[in-house]
């Protein structure tokens, strides 16, 4: 080796961030580590968070407007979904009324229905009744006067009206000719 070109390796105390203390060789007079066999998660078997220089501080500080922002989103997203569901529900609820309103028409002219029904049968019954009335008033008394024929009511009375065939002018011409 060459002399005078090399560093002096002295004796030199190191100290830790735990409080520790011991001494090594250097060629720095005195060393400061953050972490040392007393202290190390590797040696001791216990985790331990190192803070150098309010690093973790710095991570939560930034993370937790991050985290902040994550659960702002998420109620946002949860009062979506409630109002979503309350739309669904109002929708459905106005559709069930709408069925309702249906199904009840429907019973309205049903009834209606079979009230027309029964105000047909009853007339056709009653025309019946008067019909057979007569008929039974023969058969009891042949010594009366016989009866008038029956005219046909106002709904069975059909009139008969001769069919006038309407000539277009070129056949009248024809016939005052002829």
């Amino acid at each position: 080796m060459k002399a005078d070109i090399h560093p002096q390796y002295e004796l030199t105390a190191v100290k830790c961030a735990c409080g520790n203390t011991f001494e090594t060789r250097s060629t720095l007079k005195d060393l400061k580590t953050d972490v040392c066999s007393a202290c190390h998660p590797f040696f001791t078997g216990k985790q331990k968070l190192m803070d150098t220089a309010g690093r973790i501080d710095k991570f939560k500080k930034k993370f937790a407007d991050a985290e902040v922002l994550r659960n702002q989103k998420k109620e946002e997203e949860a009062s979506k979904k409630a109002r979503e569901q309350e739309r669904i529900e109002a929708e459905r609820l106005i559709e069930r009324e709408k069925k309702a309103e249906k199904l009840a028409e429907k019973e309205k002219f049903i009834k209606r229905r079979e009230a027309q029904k029964a105000e047909q049968e009853a007339k056709a019954s009653a025309s019946e009744q008067t019909q057979e009335a007569p008929e039974a008033s023969k058969e009891e008394s042949p010594a009366e006067e016989p009866a008038k024929p029956e005219e046909p009511k106002a709904e069975e009375k059909v009139e008969e009206k001769p069919e006038v065939k309407e000539e277009s002018p070129a056949e009248e011409e024809k016939k005052d000719n002829a």
